[in-house]
């Protein structure tokens, strides 16, 4: 019956139900599309196809699973495949696209019409043209296939040659060698991930890599895969002939060399393609009905391989299709990785081989990693790091927004390592206004911060009233940083205590200054005890004066050493304790050179100025020492707050002290 409909020219609706929404393809990002459209609208009738065996699972979790540190059992997620709505067909592979009357053809004929088409067929792994390659032996590392048989091949295979010095190759290399496999990788590129770091970050790379038993080949790409061949029939690997002669003895490749986008059906259904399947902000193709994301897609000039961008498409794309106004703005190539143990960070423009001379490098390297950052006439337009690096959100937002660094950010960096002050990279009430928080729904820091000021005080209300964070989410951990929902603001501090009992013991001195009688001075010189020698005589004054300043200085120091890494000798909490521990003892101090005799002048506002610095570091101690206890949605603008008020309260005592030494051996 549907056969003669079709030939007849009648439509397909009214002969087969039709499908609100068909997706192809299965992996994480047309996962992460089935997961958003159910979010949005659970009642949309939706098919969705994939072509391999398994049911979906996550392709981020096959490299572990390769190295057995998770089971099979880990890689899939079965809470997908419950919905009603959703109908599920596995195994089955889409042949061709018919625009005109909206349908999709599987492998075995069938027709499946749709109201809208999602195109997320992903990319497959890109294998050169050379000989043997088609040999036994001869291995992928893209899906869960390619696993299954090299999990088999562990434990026959004695010598194994990766192809590909990319992230994925390392991985497989990394994994392999759990079974005490000699392992070689060969890289034709003239670095380790020439594509994300440098020279010296690929140096490192490398090093930490050769300890763990990986021999590398650089410069030196394939030529030949050696087979033994017999009676013209190739069999086994048995060795790689490289470009320059050198022959490497193995019984197993394993090709990591990149990948190419799956735009056969695009193609074929005279869908507009470049290298992948052109999009616009709405990630349509040209056909209004049909939608690509992922690795297949292609925006403006970019595809990306990957998942962080194709889960942003995916939400984007899923909005427009329940008709809800969200755009993907594009996205700066940025990989947060963990690399056989080893965080490596890059982001933007690094490759330094096409940099014009307007581009400038600076480099940090400490016992922690190495990083760098790449300015184009004082605009950051790349960074890299190997080692875990805080500041990685704001540092892609700069370079998305193509923000200027200014001189002092870049001193600060070669000194310590971080272009902000620390704890500013998360905390987004530290950034422009204009500065774009949420990249899906364009909202920049201006508006979260309107929302939070007009009594939104959770991440749900600033996300219901400006649209942060409901789209892809990966805005929503600056967002909990900011309202104060981080699970890790309402863990007690270490030492909390100490910082306590000091904020408490600074409070009490401060306000004693200000409220008790000040010390009386000696009726007679022929008392036993004459205290007030000590603000009266010349030359305890001198000592007490100088001590202050001394004290007053350190607790400067170790105010620099609990923000700037370079100062540090040892961890945030101890120099925040010395910082507060140091203020206390300049409150003894002061009572020495004073006797709480409050002053005139000059001398009352230099007093004044000295208490108020100390309420407000005291009060600082207190709030940071028992944040556990605030409500979460107030403790982050309350430590702002107390902060800097403690901040602000600082400045006026350099030049009121300066003024004050100067009149007293002046006059």
């Amino acid at each position: 019956m549907l056969s003669s409909a079709v030939e007849s020219g009648q439509s397909l609706e009214g002969v087969l139900e039709v499908s609100d929404i068909v997706v192809i393809g299965a992996g994480p990002v047309g996962q992460h599309f089935i997961k958003k459209i159910l979010e949005l609208d659970a009642n949309k009738k939706i098919k969705w196809f994939g072509d391999e065996a398994y049911q979906p699972y996550d392709r981020v979790s096959l490299t572990p699973l390769l190295g057995g540190k998770i089971g099979y059992e880990d890689i899939f997620d079965k809470t997908i495949l419950e919905h009603v709505s959703l109908e599920k067909v596995f195994n089955t592979t889409i042949v061709s696209i018919n625009r005109e009357e909206k349908y999709v053809v599987d492998q075995y004929g069938f027709k499946h019409p749709y109201r809208k088409l999602v195109l997320a067929t992903g990319s497959s792994p890109h294998i050169p043209s050379i000989p043997g390659v088609k040999a036994k032996r001869v291995y992928r590392f893209r899906n869960l296939n390619d696993v299954c048989e090299l999990q088999a091949r562990t434990a026959s295979a004695r010598k194994i040659v990766v192809v590909g010095a990319g992230l994925l190759g390392l991985e497989a290399a990394r994994a392999m060698l759990r079974h005490h496999t000699d392992v070689m990788v060969v890289q034709q590129g003239h670095r380790l991930m020439n594509r994300q770091l440098d020279e010296r970050a690929s140096d490192l790379l490398k090093d930490k890599l050769e300890k763990d038993g990986v021999v590398f080949r650089i410069g030196a790409g394939v030529r030949e895969i050696l087979t033994d061949s017999k009676d013209g029939v190739i069999s086994s690997v048995k060795g790689v002939l490289l470009h320059g002669g050198e022959v490497l003895d193995c019984d197993t490749v394993i090709f990591c060399t990149g990948i190419k986008p799956n735009i056969k059906l695009a193609i074929d259904a005279s869908i507009a393609v470049g290298q992948g399947i052109k999009v616009n902000q709405n990630l349509q193709t040209n056909d209004s009905d049909v939608y690509a994301i992922g690795e297949c897609a292609q925006f403006k000039d970019e595809i990306l391989g990957l998942v962080a961008p194709g889960i942003e498409q995916a939400s984007v794309a899923a909005h427009n299709i329940c008709n809800r106004i969200a755009q993907y703005q594009g996205f700066v190539s940025a990989s947060t990785l963990k690399v056989t143990g080893v965080n490596v960070f890059s982001v933007g423009d690094i490759q330094e081989e096409f940099h014009d001379r307007f581009v400038s490098a600076f480099k940090w390297q400490g016992k922690n990693g190495y990083r760098k950052i790449y300015l184009r006439k004082g605009v950051i337009i790349g960074a890299i790091a190997i080692g875990s690096w805080k500041e990685s959100a704001q540092l892609r937002e700069y370079i998305r927004s193509e923000r200027r660094i200014p001189l002092f950010r870049r001193a600060l960096f070669l000194i310590t390592g971080n272009v902000f002050d620390e704890g500013d990279s998360l905390d987004i009430s530290t950034w422009p206004e204009m500065a774009v928080v949420c990249n899906c729904k364009s909202v920049n820091r201006a508006s979260i911060s309107a929302a939070y000021d007009s009594g939104c005080r959770d991440v749900k209300t600033i996300g219901a009233c400006t649209g942060a964070g409901t789209v892809c989410g990966s805005c929503l951990p600056l967002l909990e940083n900011f309202t104060g929902e981080k699970t890790l603001d309402k863990r007690p501090e270490e030492n909390a205590w100490w910082l306590s009992s000091v904020g408490v013991l600074s409070l009490l001195m401060s306000v004693c200054i200000v409220l008790l009688t000040p010390i009386a001075y000696s009726e007679s010189v022929q008392q036993q005890i004459q205290i007030d020698r000590l603000w009266i005589e010349s030359l305890y004054k001198q000592a007490s004066g100088f001590a202050l300043i001394f004290l007053i200085s350190f607790t400067i120091i170790f105010s620099l050493s609990k923000r700037w890494n370079g100062f540090r000798l040892g961890r945030f909490v101890f120099w925040r304790n010395m910082h507060a521990t140091l203020g206390v003892f300049a409150l003894f101090i002061l009572l020495a050179h004073t006797g709480m005799h409050l002053g005139v002048n000059l001398n009352q506002w230099l007093m004044s100025n000295f208490i108020a610095l100390s309420i407000a570091g005291g009060l600082s101690a207190l709030v940071n020492s028992k944040a556990s206890l605030i409500p979460v949605t107030y403790v982050n603008p309350i430590k702002r707050a107390v902060n800097w008020v403690h901040i602000i309260s600082f400045w006026p005592l350099p030049v009121l002290l300066s003024v004050h030494v100067i009149s007293v051996y002046y006059f």
